[in-house]
């Protein structure tokens, strides 16, 4: 029983220690120091790591600059033919209406030739 009350009273001893200003303090520095053996212990497998995540982040946005690169290329595609189509009806129309005005002209001619040459 006395065991379990000594316990106790280390439970609470350590945690009062660990909640005042200088026990936080302190223990953040433990864990700082913790946290820097670690990373220096396994900087190769950091540094690898960090490669793979660069690499990852590159081809993301490679990806996605020949996505944006695609997609406005076919958008650009799109309006040149669709302006590329009315031109060809508007041309087409003038040639139409042209040919039809000198079939016209040709034909008066035609006609006052042959009057000319019927006096």
């Amino acid at each position: 029983m006395m065991k379990g009350v000594c316990t106790v009273a280390q439970w609470a001893l350590n945690a009062a220690m660990t909640a005042n200003p200088i026990g936080i303090i302190i223990v953040a520095i433990g864990a700082l120091i913790a946290i820097g053996i670690a990373m220096w212990m396994s900087q190769d497998s950091i540094c690898e790591w960090c490669k793979n995540a660069f690499q990852s982040v590159g081809t993301f946005f490679v990806s996605v600059g020949n996505s944006t690169g695609t997609f406005f290329a076919g958008l650009w595609n799109g309006i040149t033919s669709f302006f590329k189509g009315v031109w060809n009806a508007i041309l087409s129309d003038a040639i139409s209406i042209f040919t039809a005005m000198g079939n016209i002209i040709k034909n008066v001619w035609i006609g006052i030739v042959g009057a000319v040459k019927g006096i």
